[in-house]
């Protein structure tokens, strides 16, 4: 494992030194912190009545995927992080704790994943989760091995998340036991069924 991660870093090498490589890694390793790309996604499907539920749950589930990967997961492997880099071609957050697994890439698969459901073009927001995934390899903070482990974790809560659908579940049970009819179509009006099947997923922006 370790051969594999010195032979993928160093192929990359040449790749650190050219600036627009450099510029679109960096933004998306700090797009991908704490699940704020991700989360703004979940977040930007509320203002649709039809999609607020699916937004919940792809929140839901990110939270979900970020407790267990950064506790549990990490806490179990304590695995080292690469050697500090010397300089950074841009700002940049140093991480904290375990190297395994990446918590960008476990984020950025699950929702992907969620996204994702349907197929078709909904394929690709594979792409925007692959660049942050490895942009953390660019930027020298995760083994390759951590963001291949990351996505392969992050695709499990994905299908997870696709197959239960725990804020359809909790809203509907919400409305059985809503004390009164008014309350249940207030619930039904703010929180109204997802659409199923393929609708239930958003398209890539610009598509």
């Amino acid at each position: 494992m370790e051969d594999f991660d010195r032979w993928v870093s160093d192929q990359l090498d040449p790749v650190r030194d050219q600036p627009i490589a450099n510029r679109l890694m960096y933004l998306a390793s700090a797009l991908g912190d704490d699940g704020r790309l991700w989360l703004g996604l979940a977040a930007g499907q509320l203002f649709s009545p039809g999609r607020r539920r699916r937004g919940l749950d792809q929140a839901l589930w990110i939270g979900i995927e970020s407790a267990i990967v950064n506790g549990p997961m990490k806490f179990g492997t304590k695995r080292s992080r690469p050697a500090p880099r010397a300089t950074h071609a841009h700002h940049f957050r140093p991480p904290g704790g375990s190297s395994f697994p990446s918590g960008h890439a476990a984020s950025a698969f699950t929702m992907a994943t969620m996204l994702a459901e349907g197929g078709g073009v909904r394929l690709l927001w594979f792409v925007p989760a692959g660049i942050v995934a490895s942009s953390r390899v660019h930027v020298g903070v995760h083994h390759p091995t951590d963001v291949i482990a990351g996505a392969i974790v992050g695709i499990g809560f994905g299908l997870a998340g696709r197959r239960l659908h725990l804020v359809d579940r909790l809203v509907n049970k919400a409305i059985e036991l809503a004390p009164g009819e008014q309350l249940r179509r207030v619930i039904e009006r703010v929180l109204p069924p997802s659409p199923t099947g393929a609708e239930h997923s958003s398209p890539p922006p610009g598509t």
